[in-house]
């Protein structure tokens, strides 16, 4: 979970519109949310990625649901409000379900920063505070079918490249090419772990808490081939990292 930024709303989401679809909803239960455009708004905000657990949304094979932060339920009248709404996984959703965030508050990535409240620790999602734990706990963030295993793959994937780029820039980079090849295999590295990439909190937790990447950058400077790219990079990698 990253935080993230509540854009402007759509064009298309009107005073009228609103007014309209929250009295169908009402009168009918209506999911009046449901409409391409506003998905597609929504999917926009997140980098196209679920809202808590940072899973991909737009693959063929994937499906994003309109999730309601206060409960469509009990909170009817926001039911097309723009701050109440986000881009949600199924297994997010679905946890999520009626949950009461008003009596029992969770993260509302828009508005809280995860970071402060959350950490990452063996691919565990760790609570610094109640509202960490509650989210954790909400959102069953820790399935080790659906969550755990994709992170733990991830990292070790992660950890695999760091190591091989650590023993090459050991190695001198002396060949004809070597440092530039060098600068395209960490820049691809680093992308990973970046706020639009997918389960980009879980990668940039793995790559600031490395053994490698320090001795990477430190040697990257000594080369001459560290870049404002890669600083800039560093930056916000940093800004998501769940750490401790």
């Amino acid at each position: 979970m990253i935080k993230l930024t509540r854009g402007v709303a759509p064009e298309k989401l009107t005073e009228q519109f609103v007014k309209e679809g929250t009295a169908e909803f009402k009168k009918t239960k209506a999911s009046v949310w449901n409409v391409q455009w506003l998905k597609d708004a929504l999917l926009d905000l997140s980098h196209k990625k679920c809202a808590y657990c940072e899973m991909d949304l737009k693959g063929e094979s994937k499906y994003m649901e309109v999730e309601h932060f206060r409960d469509k339920g009990k909170y009817p009248d926001d039911v097309l409000k723009w701050e109440n709404l986000l881009p949600s996984c199924k297994h997010c959703n679905g946890h999520k379900s009626t949950h009461d965030v008003v009596d029992d508050p969770i993260i509302n990535p828009f508005e809280d920063d995860p970071k402060e409240h959350i950490y990452l620790k063996s691919y565990l999602y760790k609570s610094k505070d109640d509202l960490g734990r509650s989210t954790i706990d909400v959102l069953d963030l820790n399935d080790s079918t659906r969550l755990v295993s994709v992170r733990c793959q991830l990292g070790t994937q992660l950890n695999k490249l760091l190591e091989k780029r650590l023993n090459e820039i050991e190695d001198g980079l002396t060949k004809k090419g070597a440092k530039k090849r060098f600068q395209n295999d960490m820049r691809e590295l680093m992308k990973a772990c970046l706020p639009e990439a997918e389960y980009s909190a879980v990668c940039a937790t793995e790559l600031m808490e490395s053994v490698e990447y320090p001795q990477i950058v430190k040697l990257m400077k000594e080369l001459g081939i560290w870049s404002d790219e890669f600083e800039d990079y560093h930056t916000r990698i940093s800004s998501i990292a769940l750490t401790l």
